[in-house]
C-alpha cells in the first residue's frame, strides 16, 4: 500500500508541475482571435479562418498584435462604426510609414509595428474601423494620433476584394 501511494503522489505532482507549466508558458491553448474580434468590432467573425497571428504583449500590457482573418470569398463583412475605405492620412502613415506636416516641419515616420510583426499590403477597397482609447471624447477620430507622446488604439481594415480582415493593435 506504501508504494501505491508514493506512486500516486509522484504522478500527482508531475500532473500538477505541467499543468503550472503549461499555464505559465502560455502552452495550454491559442487565443481565441475570432472571439476577441467580435466582441471588439461588435460584430461576428467566427466565419473567418485565422490565418496570421502576432501578439507581444508584455504584463505590463505594451506591446502589437497583428491577427489576419480569411473569410470566404464574397463575404459581405460589416461592423458598427465602420467607414469606407480610403483612411485618413493619419491611419495610413500609422499602417504603412509616410511623411506627415506638425507645425510647418514634414516628419517621416515607419509603420507603426513590432519590428518581426507582419506588413499589411496596400489595401483599395473595404473599410476601416478605429478606436482611440487616448480621446475618451471622440474615440474613433484619428486626427490627434500623432500628437502625443503614447499610442493607445485598435485598427481593423476589412478588405473586400480578398475578403480579409487585419486587425491591429498598439499599446506604448
Amino acid at each position: 500500500m506504501g508504494n501505491r501511494r508514493k506512486r500516486g503522489m509522484r504522478v500527482l505532482v508531475i500532473a500538477l508541475t505541467a499543468g503550472l507549466l503549461l499555464s505559465v508558458s502560455g502552452c495550454g491553448g491559442e487565443k481565441d482571435w475570432t472571439r476577441t474580434i467580435s466582441k471588439t468590432l461588435d460584430t461576428d467573425v467566427s466565419q473567418g479562418e485565422v490565418v496570421s497571428a502576432f501578439d507581444d504583449h508584455e504584463g505590463n500590457g505594451d506591446g502589437f498584435t497583428h491577427v489576419e482573418l480569411q473569410f470566404s470569398a464574397g463575404t459581405e463583412l460589416q461592423a458598427p462604426g465602420n467607414h469606407e475605405l480610403p483612411m485618413p492620412k493619419e491611419l495610413q502613415i500609422a499602417v504603412w510609414g509616410g511623411e506627415l506636416e506638425t507645425d510647418g516641419t514634414p516628419i517621416s515616420w515607419r509603420p507603426l509595428k513590432a519590428e518581426d510583426a507582419p506588413d499589411v499590403p496596400p489595401v483599395e477597397h473595404g473599410w476601416y474601423w478605429f478606436y482611440d482609447f487616448n480621446n475618451p471624447d471622440s474615440p474613433g477620430d484619428p486626427s490627434e494620433l500623432f500628437g502625443r507622446y503614447s499610442f493607445n488604439f485598435i485598427l481593423a481594415i476589412y478588405d473586400s476584394d480578398q475578403s480579409r480582415l487585419y486587425y491591429l493593435k498598439m499599446d506604448t
